[in-house]
């Protein structure tokens, strides 16, 4: 859904042929994942006979948390990465982050 949402809005023409591969790159990871977790939950689930998986939902997303914030921390404290301030200088690409962050959130 949160891919959806993004592609409708517009992408402006600077820099894109730049940022377009690993952008493609991660989109596709972030898939691949999305499937492999899936399914690894599903038999994790079923191995321990339980009514609902929402620890195991919870402890996945605990540790992208902690995965996504290591790496911000090295790309802004070692690569120097601004993204961070120019989104919040930015007041409709702060609502496009946060309605992108939304639809992940509710799916």
């Amino acid at each position: 859904m949160g891919l959806v949402v993004f592609n409708f809005g517009k992408v402006k023409k600077t820099h894109i042929e730049e940022e377009s591969p690993i952008g493609l790159l991660l989109v596709l990871a972030s898939l691949l994942f999305d499937g492999f977790m899936n399914s690894v939950t599903d038999q994790n689930h079923k191995a321990q006979h339980r009514k609902y998986a929402y620890h195991s939902m919870l402890y996945t997303s605990l540790i992208c948390c902690a995965g996504n914030m290591l790496f911000f921390a090295y790309a802004f404290f070692f690569l120097g990465d601004t993204t961070f301030a120019r989104v919040i200088q930015d007041p409709v690409l702060t609502q496009n982050v946060l309605l992108i962050s939304l639809c992940g959130a509710f799916g």
